[in-house]
């Protein structure tokens, strides 16, 4: 009588300690309110300057910018400037005894004129690049607070399970000494031992899902989650 008595204060005790202790370094002490706005701006800091995407998407706008530079000015490839030096002669029975220098200017008037529409063109690829790093930029932060909740989420589920798992063990591992000595029955035996079967199988799984957050998260920060 005195034994079964202490197996069950310490069953209750452990349990209580337990459930503290959850309480206590879950997902609400672990990931507070600052902490899960600090954390997250981080990722999607991280996010912004690793994502090779959103890098792609600024070099298009800066060849779009110097495309637009260069199209300004491109109207002076359509004038040409010639110029020719005539030295002094020596002979004075010619007229031209001083130096002279000729020059000669033509115009692609065309050319010149099929600017403007040129220019609007670039600009509107300079807008068009600056639209989609905006909206890539825009996707990117949604992607990673999605992925961010997700990783929190399944972080959550993954500490409910392993505290299961360690409660489920403990309960079976004293279910198995009583039966051992003849205490309880195998009907009670066998249904413990099935509840920890079950809280492990629930944690590989939790675990499982916690790792497959992590990296997806990690994919577009390109740093670990657990050094943050």
């Amino acid at each position: 009588m005195y034994r079964q008595q202490y197996i069950r204060y310490v069953i209750i005790l452990f349990v209580v300690i337990s459930l503290e202790i959850f309480s206590s370094s879950g997902i609400e002490k672990q990931f507070g309110d600052d902490s899960v706005k600090v954390k997250l701006q981080r990722c999607i800091e991280l996010a912004l300057d690793y994502y090779p995407d959103h890098k792609v998407y600024e070099l298009y706008l800066k060849t779009a910018e110097e495309e637009l530079s260069q199209t300004k000015w491109s109207w002076l490839n359509s004038v040409t400037l010639n110029w020719r030096y005539y030295p002094a002669s020596e002979d004075k029975s010619q007229n031209e005894i001083l130096p002279s220098l000729g020059v000669g200017l033509s115009v692609n008037i065309g050319s010149i004129l099929t600017t403007p529409s040129k220019v609007t063109e670039a600009e509107q690829s300079v807008l068009i690049a600056k639209n989609s790093i905006v909206s890539k930029r825009n996707y990117l932060i949604a992607e990673v607070k999605r992925r961010f909740f997700r990783y929190v989420q399944n972080l959550e589920m993954l500490n409910v399970h392993s505290v299961s798992l360690d409660n489920a063990e403990l309960m079976y591992e004293l279910v198995a000494y009583k039966y051992e000595n003849g205490e309880v029955g195998l009907e009670e035996y066998t249904k413990y031992s099935g509840l920890f079967q079950d809280a492990k199988e629930n944690f590989v799984k939790s675990r499982g899902d916690y790792m497959w957050a992590k990296s997806s998260l990690e994919e577009l920060t390109g740093y670990d989650m657990e050094a943050l």
